[in-house]
């Protein structure tokens, strides 16, 4: 049974089915979340290098914190749904599965090449 359903802290305890359809959404938004930064990284690497017209180099300070950032968020948002994960939730593990899906169609639509 969900209904009385404690998650991660005391704050997040399912009071009703209506809280825990909310939760799975949230869920599922988390899980779009963690692809949305791995793609935000992607895209800003290609930022760089693109201001820099092509050529390899190290990133400036500020440009490696921001970079340091991305990562550090896209760390703590998979730690997150591997916690929820832990709970054995199969409805929480089937949300993350749906948007994981929904995620990687949404982001990881790039072209591919041979080379």
């Amino acid at each position: 049974d969900t209904v009385d359903a404690c998650f991660i802290s005391d704050g997040w305890q399912i009071q009703s089915v209506s809280m825990f359809v909310g939760s799975c959404f949230g869920v599922i938004l988390l899980a779009v979340l963690l692809e949305l930064w791995r793609r935000l990284g992607k895209e800003y690497d290609r930022f760089l290098i693109k201001t820099n017209k092509g050529q390899s180099y190290q990133p400036h300070f500020w440009q490696q914190l921001v970079r340091a950032g991305i990562f550090t968020l896209q760390v703590a948002n998979a730690y997150f749904l591997m916690l929820l994960a832990m709970y054995f939730n199969g409805y929480y593990i089937f949300c993350i599965l749906i948007g994981t899906f929904i995620a990687f169609f949404a982001f990881q639509c790039e072209y591919l090449s041979a080379g």
